[in-house]
């Protein structure tokens, strides 16, 4: 699998102490590669290339991992020997910084569940709205609600594809089948997002963004086994 990146939990949870997340530890995302191998420029070693649209069907799942290690001290440092090698991309260290969104939007499925009247919902909105970061910054995101690109919420997909459903076709909201859906659909949260960013060589299609989702709870208590993965452009 090819190494996405990892994050330190402790300084993560140090500029925001109120995180959903473990206090300590490091936190690694990995992506699966296709079969098809590239070379790069000077460098002759073969790499498989990443398959970025896993995740969307049900036969993907596997095909990434989000990998918890508790104790930093027993993590050794290995080099990979075997060719070709997964997709490599360029190191580009980042800084935490407290922003983000952190409450749903109205492309998210919990939007819809937020028991606001009219006028709760417009103030609601204005909020959000003041809250949602400069899209023309790349900046990566740990945590709270995604910056999304495309209107199918991403949380029911995450469950819809976690059944073994079509994550791009869901009940419509009269369908008697839409609210457990919705509901379950809820227990899952960002862990991570991921923008096109030229500093690593990130390209998720048209400048895309790339997400790991999990279940909140699980997550909360250090589980990262129920995950998923998915792709706007």
């Amino acid at each position: 699998m090819a190494f996405i990146g990892q994050v330190n939990l402790a300084e993560a949870s140090s500029v925001a102490p109120d995180l959903r997340l473990p206090k300590a530890g490091l936190l690694s995302f990995f992506l699966g590669c296709s079969d098809q191998a590239y070379d790069k420029g000077d460098d002759s070693r073969l790499r498989y290339m990443t398959e970025a649209m896993a995740g969307t069907d049900e036969a993907y799942y596997g095909a990434w991992r989000v990998l918890f290690y508790p104790y930093i001290d027993d993590v050794e440092r290995v080099t990979y020997t075997s060719t070709p090698l997964p997709e490599l991309f360029d190191p580009c260290a980042i800084d935490f910084a407290r922003g983000g969104l952190s409450l749903p939007d109205e492309l998210t499925v919990a939007y819809d569940e937020l028991s606001l009247d009219v006028d709760e919902r417009d103030s609601y909105n204005e909020l959000i709205e003041s809250m949602k970061p400069d899209e023309s910054v790349s900046a990566h995101q740990l945590m709270g609600y995604p910056n999304l690109i495309q209107s199918t919420p991403p949380e029911m997909m995450c469950e819809l594809a976690s059944r073994g459903m079509n994550p791009w076709h869901y009940p419509k909201t009269s369908d008697p089948a839409y609210a457990e859906l919705a509901a379950a659909a809820c227990d899952w949260g960002l862990i991570l997002q991921l923008t096109s960013c030229s500093d690593t060589g990130f390209m998720w299609g048209d400048a895309g963004h790339f997400y790991f989702y999990g279940d909140r709870r699980c997550v909360e208590r250090g589980d990262f086994s129920k995950t998923w993965v998915g792709f706007e452009n």
